[in-house]
């Protein structure tokens, strides 16, 4: 007994023990475990009608992109966005880098819904402007430039005073023949922008001979590109005279770049258009004098927001009083209405008096202003009083008949100031719901038209016997017509070339022939150097000589320094008269050829 106990407690007997009952521990385990495994692998036939029928617990939204919950933002990865932007076919490089990842953040983290208003926008804006890129065989991947110049914002106004889509400056804009005036700026208007917008790009293309660097120019000018190439030792490449250009045209082509990839890949990162605006199909009536954009859509029963955005160059919402055959746009299928009632729509829509412009008087700067009064305080000028007030010393001499800038303590000024602004709604924010409005109101008369003629269908079955009375026949003399207008004005065809469409909107200018006779004469490729006009800075230079005026000098010492050079003629020279003092400093013209 006692030597059996001594073997049991044995330290080899002990392990010996201890590793069996392990082995048998583990072996159970993996027996329970496959058991589980075969059990799950095995489909339950008894269940599958009620998970193909119910809908998944993840995807509680329908707009989300099917795998997303909702609001949920997928992270960004390098390595997928380079190869993204490689797989998308298109004829401008789109070349990564790590300004284009700000881009992407940008528009796909910090502004998300910026991004999903701007592919709602984008299925009323991109059909007109393919269709443009298309009539003048341009990449059509142009249509995302809008977006990094406006963000699809028809009146959108820079620092810089570019206006529209596309934003044009108004010498630009004047250019590619888009008028403005008080009433009218075309920079604003969708067709006929575009149409500039490509003849511009193409202009820009045929110069440099690359589209980066012609979308640069876009921006820049092309005077600007063509210094940092020159800069850059010739190299036409924008990646490559990146750091000679201005700082905003360096994030310009990044910028465009990284819109292209968001909208081809915004529901990959979970964003979606829930309510597109869909496109209208418009046509166009000319029409002559004064006529009020708000009657006329009251008239034609199209909401004010559906006119206004295709008529958006019409500044105060009114064809003015002096145009002749001037085109206006409205949705096409209000074109049988408005042939029927044209000339009780156009008289009702000129009811309205004329005063909603603003008309002003010739160069009466104080028409419509507030008149105040001011009393020069001491240690005041005209052009401290001017910035004041907001106006300029010139108008302040005209109110009053100043015949100088001086004025005197306790003077009475009389100026005219601006009234305040009215609030007035976004255009965007009106357009929008007006077209969702116009599409509903639609749906309801297509119904409507449906059932009366399936109710039309009916009675026509039960009255299937013939009448006895023959009926009259119409003759074309007997029909009475609407009495039109005074002026010659006719609706645009429908079936129209879309060429014939644009060059009435908008015709070639000499700025156009200009240019293409520009790009002919300048050849460019990448290995060789641009030729450019060679500017003769340096014999300019050489041929004027200037001096620059020491302390203590007079007329008569420096004609003493230079031979030839008398008074008078250095008096002719530098516009100087005996009144002229001259100051240290100031450069003075001694020889000229």
């Amino acid at each position: 007994m006692h030597r059996d106990l001594q073997t049991i407690f044995k330290p080899n007997f002990i392990k010996t023990m201890c590793l069996r009952t392990t082995t048998k521990f583990l072996t159970s385990l993996c027996l329970i475990t496959l058991l589980a495994l075969n059990i799950q692998a095995k489909p339950d036939t008894s269940r599958v009608d009620k998970v193909v029928t119910s809908t998944s617990p993840v995807l509680k939204n329908n707009d989300s992109f099917p795998g997303f919950p909702e609001n949920y933002v997928p992270q960004l990865h390098e390595d997928v966005i380079k190869d993204r932007l490689s797989c998308i076919k298109t004829t401008i490089n789109l070349t990564y880098s790590k300004e284009i990842m700000r881009w992407v953040k940008f528009y796909l983290i910090k502004n998300r819904m910026t991004t999903q208003q701007l592919l709602e926008k984008s299925s009323f804006y991109f059909p007109i402007f393919e269709a443009a890129l298309k009539r003048h065989n341009m990449p059509v991947e142009l249509k995302y430039l809008p977006i990094v110049e406006s963000a699809l914002r028809p009146r959108a106004v820079s620092w810089a005073a570019a206006a529209g889509l596309w934003q044009f400056i108004p010498s630009t804009g004047r250019e590619y023949g888009l008028k403005q005036d008080w009433y009218i700026d075309e920079r604003y208007d969708i067709y006929k922008a575009t149409d500039a917008a490509c003849r511009y790009l193409k202009f820009l293309y045929n110069y440099h001979g690359d589209w980066q660097l012609a979308l640069a120019a876009y921006n820049c000018g092309p005077g600007r590109v063509d210094w940092a190439v020159k800069k850059a030792g010739g190299k036409n490449n924008f990646w490559k005279i990146y750091k000679y250009l201005p700082r905003e045209t360096r994030g310009y082509v990044p910028a465009f770049i990284g819109v292209t990839y968001v909208m081809n890949y915004a529901d990959k990162h979970n964003i979606q258009a829930k309510r597109p605006v869909p496109p209208i199909p418009s046509d166009t009536i000319l029409v002559s004098r004064f006529v009020n954009l708000h009657h006329f859509a009251r008239q034609i029963d199209v909401p004010f927001g559906v006119i206004q955005i295709l008529n958006a160059h019409l500044k105060k919402n009114a064809i003015p009083n002096y145009k002749r055959n001037y085109p206006l746009r409205f949705p096409a299928h209000k074109r049988e209405l408005i042939d029927k009632m044209r000339g009780k729509i156009i008289a009702s829509s000129r009811s309205y008096s004329k005063r909603g412009l603003g008309y002003t008087a010739g160069y009466n700067s104080a028409y419509g202003k507030a008149r105040k009064v001011h009393y020069v305080k001491a240690g005041e000028s005209l052009a401290l009083i001017a910035l004041r007030y907001g106006t300029s010393v010139a108008y302040l001499r005209v109110w009053n008949r100043l015949r100088s800038n001086m004025v005197y303590p306790n003077q009475k000024l009389v100026i005219y100031s601006k009234p305040p602004r009215r609030n007035r709604s976004k255009l965007g924010q009106q357009f929008v719901a007006a077209v969702h409005e116009m599409n509903a109101k639609d749906k309801k008369v297509i119904k409507e038209t449906k059932t009366a003629t399936k109710d039309s269908k009916v009675i026509a079955k039960v009255e299937s016997k013939p009448s006895t009375t023959p009926e009259k026949k119409v003759t074309k003399k007997e029909e009475t017509k609407e009495a039109l207008t005074s002026t010659p004005s006719f609706y645009a065809k429908q079936e129209k070339s879309i060429k014939g469409e644009y060059q009435q909107l908008v015709a070639q200018t000499d700025k156009d022939k200009r240019n293409e006779a520009k790009a002919k004469e300048r050849k460019t490729s990448i290995n060789k150097t641009l030729k450019r006009r060679k500017t003769n800075s340096r014999t300019q230079m050489v041929s004027t000589r200037y001096h620059q005026v020491m302390p203590g000098d007079t007329l008569w010492k420096i004609t003493r320094k230079y031979k030839g050079l008398t008074i008078q003629r250095l008096k002719k020279m530098n516009n100087l008269n005996d009144r002229s003092v001259l100051f240290p400093g100031q450069k003075l013209k001694v020889s000229s050829k």
